[in-house]
């Protein structure tokens, strides 16, 4: 027998491997020349096997952490595809929903669009009843005609005031260059303040002035009263009214009303009366209408108010019909032939020119 010198285990004496390290015991006889400058590493036996033990522990971790970590990465992978499948899911019902989003969208639209045409046609029916209420109250009293007690005053009157009144007898039209005094009977300082505003704007075309004053004598007086229209006497038929009375209402207060009134203080007649008129008027449908409510007038009344013209010999001078004056009372197409009248709220071309004539400077 015989010790390895690697593993100091015994082994056969003629043993050329050990049996227990697999080392090779032949040694070279060139080798054992040099035996004794070499250097011999022994292992040891307890040493080889802790080696031994420890690969396969380490072996075993890495199979046990392969197969560990092989599993985790495989429910990764699966938590990865699941992910991958919840935000197709997401994406899809968003897309979904932003179709659902944009169908709904649309619906509104077309309802807001809806709402907006149902409340465009109740405003205009609205403004067709507001207009056809102002209509009603303009026709009855926009001119105010004098009793024959009043226009036997007015003659006398215009007789001792040369002055100011045109010694004329076709029109009622006050002395050129003449101060006509305006006196507000009620109302307050803002309401006073916008009618001179509007009012003189007459005064840059005719050569008269209007002269408002807060008390004395005075050819216009001019009450607020809202249930009671807006009117004027024509020209200086106000001068045959009582000085303690009214000679114009302005019942509603707007640029339009106030420009109008003030045309017929200057002598402007109501211009769907103008002598050279030819208004395609629709008899049926304006009888019918006016003779209902609120005016319920009779056949002779609608003639009077509508249809008849003004007698051209008791007028100066007049132009020709103006369908833009300011002077036109408002007429809806549907009764005039498909041209409305009365919507301006500036003086027409016309008017300036016309009322120059009248008063020229």
């Amino acid at each position: 027998m015989k010790t390895c010198p690697f593993c100091k285990e015994d082994v056969h004496a003629d043993a050329i491997k050990c049996r227990y390290c697999q080392s090779m015991l032949v040694v070279l006889e060139s080798a054992k020349a040099s035996d004794e400058s070499r250097i011999t590493y022994i292992l040891d036996r307890d040493l080889v096997r802790f080696a031994k033990f420890a690969g396969a522990i380490l072996a075993i971790f890495l199979v046990v952490g392969a197969y560990l970590f092989g599993f985790k990465l495989e429910s990764a992978l699966e938590k990865v595809r699941s992910t991958q499948l919840e935000l197709t899911t997401a994406q899809e019902k968003m897309s979904s929903a932003q179709k659902e989003l944009d169908a709904a969208q649309a619906v509104t639209r077309k309802l807001k669009a809806d709402v907006e045409k149902v409340l465009g046609d109740a405003q205009r029916f609205v403004g067709e009843i507001s207009t056809q209420r102002t209509l009603a109250i303009d026709i009855v009293a926009s001119m105010r005609e004098l009793t024959p007690q009043q226009q036997a005053a007015a003659r006398t009157a215009r007789e001792q005031q040369t002055g100011k009144a045109r010694q004329d007898s076709r029109g009622k039209l006050w002395q050129v260059g003449s101060t006509i005094r305006i006196r507000f009977l009620d109302g307050d300082a803002g309401t006073h303040e916008q009618v001179k505003v509007i009012a003189t704007e007459w005064m840059k075309y005719a050569n008269v002035r209007f002269n408002f004053v807060q008390d004395g004598d005075s050819e216009v007086r001019i009450r607020f009263d809202k249930n009671n229209g807006a009117w004027s006497y024509l020209g200086t038929d106000a001068l045959g009214i009582p000085k303690d009375q009214q000679t114009m209402n302005l019942g509603f207060m707007d640029r339009r009303t106030v420009l109008h009134e003030f045309g017929h203080v200057l002598g402007l007649i109501e211009e769907h009366q103008n002598p050279k008129s030819n208004i395609s008027w629709n008899r049926e449908l304006i009888l019918r209408e006016l003779s209902g409510p609120p005016n319920n007038w009779d056949r002779q009344s609608i003639e009077a108010n509508v249809f008849r013209k003004a007698s051209a010999d008791q007028l100066p001078p007049y132009r020709d019909f103006d369908p833009k004056s300011i002077m036109n009372m408002t007429f809806s197409a549907s009764w005039t032939g498909g041209v409305a009248l009365g919507s301006g709220d500036e003086l027409s071309e016309s008017d300036k020119a016309f009322i120059a004539k009248l008063y020229p400077k």
